[in-house]
């Protein structure tokens, strides 16, 4: 069966158990988009098994729902009563997308290593003031970026929320620097089992706006009306994307040359 075919069954099974009972083409559509922006990240991690895993599913968990449940109940489209189970009816998702993805890669299971694997040093590990400094600069673009670009498009949404509380400006604040702290979590895993910074730096760029604006607004809803949802696309799509390439650019580790991947020399027979 080829690569295609199978990444075609595998976004049926999330969009089967992402959608149900509500199937439908867009429906449909964001669970293919789903799979190939897991995909693409599983085929360039040098993960396997369970840690791949626990990867994809951090990477469909956090952007697709945490983010826009909480900040759904936040600005009151979603009753905070429906959001528990929403998050672990989404979780269970998250986790059938990431093991799919990771069968259909297969990568399901992690190999035994021969003995003449050619094996990769160590990952360079950040120093924990340096990770909490990149995590703080993380945090403070994302809420930078989300305000910036909130008022770009305040005027097309305006009608919208005229009849909606507005949460405080510190809920708001605090809201964001959440999600831009969970998103470097669900990222920062995915990013240090990738070898080369660049292919980090494009891959998220690609696939954040993906998971974090595609796959939950595609689809129809009975909360946001279709002209909310492709502005809110929009704005999401635009920020997620400069997002991902600057956590793949921070929390990457450039190996240096000392550091390349090293072989393992076959014994000199006599």
């Amino acid at each position: 069966m080829n690569v295609a075919l199978r990444f075609i069954l595998a976004a049926a099974v999330v969009f089967v158990a992402r959608s149900y009972p509500s199937l439908s083409i867009t429906n449909a559509l964001a669970a293919l988009f789903l799979c190939a922006a897991l995909g693409a990240v599983a085929a360039r991690s040098t993960a396997t098994g369970s840690a791949l895993v626990a990867i994809l599913t951090g990477l469909c968990f956090i952007p697709t729902a945490f983010i826009n449940i909480t900040e759904a109940v936040l600005f009151d489209l979603v009753d905070v009563t429906a959001a528990p189970v929403a998050l672990v009816r989404d979780l269970g998702v998250a986790i059938i997308a990431g093991t799919t993805v990771a069968a259909v890669v297969g990568r399901l299971r992690a190999p035994a290593a021969p003995v003449d694997t050619v094996t990769l040093a160590p990952t360079p590990v950040h120093s924990v003031p340096s990770l909490l400094w990149r995590l703080a600069a993380a945090a403070a673009v994302f809420v930078l970026c989300y305000f910036v670009v909130g008022a770009a498009i305040y005027p097309l949404v305006r009608d919208y929320y005229g009849g909606r509380p507005i949460p405080p400006v510190e809920s708001i604040v605090s809201m964001q620097v959440l999600c831009g702290v969970a998103l470097v979590a669900a990222m920062y895993p995915a990013i240090r089992t990738i070898p080369s910074r660049r292919t980090s730096q494009w891959l998220f760029a690609a696939v954040l706006p993906v998971l974090g604006a595609v796959v939950p607004l595609l689809p129809e809803n009975m909360v946001m009306p279709l002209p909310m949802r492709v502005v809110h696309g929009v704005e999401i799509a635009s920020y997620y994307t400069l997002y991902g390439f600057l956590v793949a650019t921070w929390f990457s580790a450039r190996r240096r040359p000392s550091e390349r991947p090293i072989g393992v020399v076959a014994p000199v027979t006599h």
